[in-house]
C-alpha cells in the first residue's frame, strides 16, 4: 500500500490460481484506496490462472510479465486452459532471469 502511495511501480511474483487471485484482489484494493493513476502493477509469472482472471488483468490494467521458458515446463497444462481469444486484448510482457552475457 505504502509503495504504491509513494509512486513506486509494484511487481509481485505469483504462480498458481489462488496466488494470482490474491494478488489481483490486493491490487484492486490498493488502487481503490490510493486513487486512480497510471500505476502499471505487474504480476511476474502469472501462471495457472482460473477462468476470468485474464479479464481482471485487462479491467485493472495489470501487466502479466510472463517468462517464455516456463512454457516448456507448463505446456501440457497451459494448452488445456489457454484462452486464445485473450491474446488479441491482453497486455503481456516476456522476460527471463538468466544473467546477461558479457
Amino acid at each position: 500500500m505504502a509503495s504504491d502511495k509513494s509512486g513506486l511501480q509494484v511487481a509481485i511474483h505469483a504462480i498458481g490460481d489462488r496466488a494470482n487471485d490474491l494478488i489481483l484482489d490486493i491490487y484492486e484494493s490498493v488502487a481503490s484506496k490510493n486513487g486512480n493513476r497510471d500505476r502499471r502493477f505487474r504480476i511476474e509469472h502469472a501462471q495457472h490462472l482460473v477462468p476470468g482472471a485474464a479479464e481482471r488483468f485487462v479491467k485493472q490494467k495489470i501487466i502479466a510479465s510472463v517468462q517464455p521458458d516456463h512454457l516448456l515446463d507448463d505446456a501440457d497444462s497451459a494448452i488445456k486452459s489457454l484462452d486464445l481469444k485473450g491474446l488479441k486484448r491482453d497486455h503481456i510482457s516476456f522476460s527471463h532471469f538468466y544473467p546477461a552475457m558479457q
